[in-house]
Protein backbone atom coordinates (compact mmCIF):
# COMPACT_ATOMS: atom_id res chain seq x y z
CA UNK A 1 0.00 0.00 0.00
CA UNK A 2 1.36 3.42 -0.93
CA UNK A 3 0.54 4.98 2.42
CA UNK A 4 2.54 2.35 4.27
CA UNK A 5 5.70 3.38 2.42
CA UNK A 6 5.81 6.69 4.34
CA UNK A 7 7.47 8.50 1.43
CA UNK A 8 6.31 11.88 0.07
CA UNK A 9 6.06 10.61 -3.50
CA UNK A 10 4.03 7.62 -2.34
CA UNK A 11 1.72 9.93 -0.41
CA UNK A 12 1.30 12.08 -3.52
CA UNK A 13 0.37 9.04 -5.59
CA UNK A 14 -2.05 7.85 -2.89
CA UNK A 15 -3.71 11.29 -2.84
CA UNK A 16 -4.11 11.20 -6.63
CA UNK A 17 -5.79 7.81 -6.38
CA UNK A 18 -8.02 8.95 -3.53
CA UNK A 19 -9.14 11.98 -5.55
CA UNK A 20 -10.04 9.66 -8.44
CA UNK A 21 -12.00 7.47 -6.02
CA UNK A 22 -13.72 10.55 -4.62
CA UNK A 23 -14.86 11.53 -8.10
CA UNK A 24 -16.05 8.01 -8.81
CA UNK A 25 -17.92 7.82 -5.51
CA UNK A 26 -19.63 11.12 -6.30
CA UNK A 27 -20.74 9.93 -9.73
CA UNK A 28 -22.08 6.68 -8.26
CA UNK A 29 -23.92 8.41 -5.43
CA UNK A 30 -21.58 7.03 -2.77
CA UNK A 31 -20.03 10.27 -1.52
CA UNK A 32 -21.13 9.62 2.07
CA UNK A 33 -19.50 6.21 2.09
CA UNK A 34 -16.32 7.70 0.67
CA UNK A 35 -16.25 10.40 3.36
CA UNK A 36 -16.73 7.77 6.04
CA UNK A 37 -13.71 5.85 4.71
CA UNK A 38 -11.64 9.04 4.62
CA UNK A 39 -12.58 9.75 8.25
CA UNK A 40 -11.47 6.21 9.13
CA UNK A 41 -8.16 6.81 7.35
CA UNK A 42 -7.69 10.09 9.19
CA UNK A 43 -8.16 8.29 12.48
CA UNK A 44 -5.95 5.32 11.55
CA UNK A 45 -3.11 7.49 10.25
CA UNK A 46 -3.47 10.45 12.59
CA UNK A 47 0.22 10.36 13.51
CA UNK A 48 1.29 10.78 9.88
CA UNK A 49 0.90 14.51 9.75
CA UNK A 50 2.37 14.86 6.25
CA UNK A 51 -0.28 12.50 4.91
CA UNK A 52 -3.12 14.17 6.79
CA UNK A 53 -1.98 17.60 5.59
CA UNK A 54 -1.84 16.39 1.98
CA UNK A 55 -5.34 14.92 2.32
CA UNK A 56 -6.64 18.22 3.68
CA UNK A 57 -4.90 20.27 0.98
CA UNK A 58 -6.40 17.99 -1.68
CA UNK A 59 -9.89 18.65 -0.30
CA UNK A 60 -10.46 15.02 0.57
CA UNK A 61 -11.62 15.70 4.11
CA UNK A 62 -15.11 17.02 4.54
CA UNK A 63 -15.14 20.45 6.08
CA UNK A 64 -11.62 21.36 4.94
Amino acid sequence: MLIEERKPKSYDRAIDLLKDLQDLAGRQGNAEIFQKRIAEMEKAYSRRLALINKMRQAGLMKGW
